[in-house]
């Protein structure tokens, strides 16, 4: 019995509205903070795919944990900063592992 299917579907990477909508149903579950602009975050994410944005709003989650405070049992909304940090931090580890990051800079109007 096989447990995969044989055949392989190469699919795009998605544009702009589906990073921004990616994002969003991503962090549906999460308390996120009125800052966060999932427009310029897809903008940023040029290149990205479904799983990156998946792990980038992941690290965002995480990234948030380290500002809480002993005495502290809620975690704060996740912030725009939480998601730039992450992004860099991505932005790094791709330029590291020798794949393509956008080096145009992207139009945030």
């Amino acid at each position: 019995i096989l447990r995969r299917m044989p055949a392989t579907f190469r699919l795009g990477l998605p544009d702009r509205s589906q990073r921004r909508e990616i994002l969003t149903v991503v962090m549906r579950m999460e308390k996120v903070a009125p800052c966060v602009d999932m427009l310029r975050l897809a903008k940023l994410t040029e290149g990205f795919s479904g799983s990156d944005l998946r792990e980038l709003c992941r690290a965002a989650a995480v990234h948030r944990v380290r500002d809480l405070k002993e005495d502290e049992e809620e975690l704060r909304p996740i912030s725009m900063e939480d998601m730039l940090v992450s992004l860099g931090k991505m932005r790094e580890s791709r330029v590291d592992c020798g794949m393509p990051v956008s080096s145009t800079q992207p139009d945030l109007d």
